[in-house]
């Protein structure tokens, strides 16, 4: 099978947060202005396109009435110039020099073509590469659904690498009937570098064999909510099927025209009756079909959950009989002595 990797360049490969840190102080030196006046002048040069170093350095010269754009444009460019190679992360690095020699490599950025190729060019490992395309900035989750799509009909398969949740999730939505394509989401912030497939704490070539194993599998869409309140959380009990008398938070299928979050919202209010809305994403993971405990059509597939941190202004005494399955908020504490739907449970229930 013909693997193509293609990595998002911003978060993944280049070290953005490093790079902006970098700029501002430099910036903010030459022109004896503050990091946060720097900073203001930073968000307010970005356009459709994001970040604009021509019009952050016009901006800075307004600003200040003494200093010349061309020449602050040129302490801007000479960062990457200077200390480009500086911003790879050295896991991508390593991954790059270790996978270039087997598999297609392409960056797949939003942003503008000009400095996101500046980027590049002068970032130390361009050789490994053989494609780059640069999408603009709005509409980035479609944008790179587009790009991965037309990669695909020169490629048997695609393993994708992004740093953003949101492009993550959107993109397993979206091309959930194509698993010829594998979105995986970089998460440096992992408790443990383990990879369960779909999550990784960095680029790893050690992880190839896995991510192929995956490709071309089917995979299973679910969502999950971790609703907690005055250190109790809400847990549901199952009542038919192989998962029958065990304890879950609630869950269920993504059906095939809802988002994660939609189907998360539907299931909470069929399975307990509450009113409860998202206030962040909490987890992404894979379980075989198998241990998931689902039905008939869960066997033999990848089971993809999606967990958000869900809010109700619903009282922690308060009981439905409305909902067919029995549910209850459970303190915290007392967690670890429910039979659960499965050891994955511990993940999406950990504090």
């Amino acid at each position: 099978m013909t693997v193509r990797i293609v990595l998002d360049w911003d978060g993944v490969v280049f070290d953005d947060d490093k790079f902006k840190t970098d700029l501002l102080a430099t910036l903010s030196k030459h022109s004896e202005l503050s990091i946060e006046i720097i900073s203001e002048l930073y968000q307010s040069s970005k356009d459709l396109n994001g970040y604009n170093d021509l019009r952050l350095a016009e901006a800075i010269a307004t600003k200040t009435g003494r200093h010349d754009a061309e020449a602050l444009h040129k302490v801007i460019t000479s960062i990457l110039e200077d200390d480009g190679p500086s911003y790879i992360f050295p896991s991508s690095q390593d991954f790059l020099r270790a996978v270039s020699t087997r598999y297609p490599v392409t960056v797949l950025t939003a942003g503008d073509e000009r400095i996101q190729g500046h980027k590049i060019a002068h970032s130390g490992v361009k050789s490994y590469l053989d494609d780059v395309v640069v999408t603009p900035v709005n509409k980035t989750e479609l944008n790179k659904q587009y790009e991965l799509e037309k990669i695909l009909t020169t490629n048997e398969s695609v393993l994708f690498f992004d740093d953003k949740i949101s492009t993550i999730l959107h993109l397993h939505e979206i091309l959930r009937d194509i698993p010829s394509i594998l979105p995986i989401w970089i998460n440096s912030q992992l408790e443990d570098s383990a990879s369960n497939g779909i999550v990784a704490r960095s680029l790893n070539a050690n992880d190839m064999s896995l991510y192929e194993s995956i490709l071309g599998e089917r995979r299973t869409l679910i969502a999950a909510a971790y609703i907690s309140s005055a250190g109790k959380i809400v847990m549901v009990q199952e009542n038919k099927g192989r998962a029958k008398d065990l304890w879950t938070i609630p869950i269920g299928h993504v059906d095939p025209d809802e988002t994660f979050l939609e189907s998360i919202i539907r299931e909470v209010s069929e399975e307990t009756d509450l009113k409860a809305h998202a206030k962040d994403f909490r987890s992404l993971l894979m379980v075989e079909g198998i241990d998931y405990l689902g039905g008939e059509q869960d066997i033999g597939s990848k089971v993809i959950i999606a967990c958000f941190d869900m809010v109700t202004s619903s009282d922690v005494s308060q009981m439905s009989s409305k909902s067919e399955l029995k549910w209850q908020w459970v303190p915290s504490e007392e967690l670890a002595s429910l039979p659960l739907r499965g050891h994955w449970q511990h993940t999406l229930t950990r504090p």
